[in-house]
């Protein structure tokens, strides 16, 4: 044995380092096995999150679109609200009128002529 080991070591030696040599390449197969599985499910989240993006993007346009229609819809009901009560108080003062000073407004005038 010790015959056979002086005469080749240098193959031995060889063959060790040719074996660490595999044990490192498939190392790094099994690190870069992972990796790639890392990478691929990270580009799955990044398209799921791209996907939602996209969705919250057109929800946002849809509310705006909606609350600018509501926006729009309340600020005509606020105006047909204001424009009723102002005729509804030019037809009150119109009927205090004519109860003071008759329909054609025939007593004030002639009390404003004296």
């Amino acid at each position: 044995v010790m015959h056979y080991y002086n005469t080749h070591h240098n193959e031995l030696s060889r063959n060790q380092h040719i074996e660490k040599l595999k044990a490192q390449v498939e190392d790094m197969k099994d690190i870069m096995g992972r990796n790639m599985n890392l990478l691929l499910e990270r580009e799955v989240k990044l398209d799921s999150l791209v996907d939602k993006s996209e969705q919250m993007k057109r929800d946002s346009m849809v509310f705006k679109k909606r609350a600018t229609k509501l926006k729009r819809v309340t600020m005509w009901k606020k105006y047909k609200m204001s424009f009723f009560l102002f005729f509804m108080s030019l037809l009150v003062l119109y009927i205090l009128l004519t109860a003071a000073c008759g329909f054609a407004m025939q007593k004030c005038a002639a009390k404003a002529k004296r």
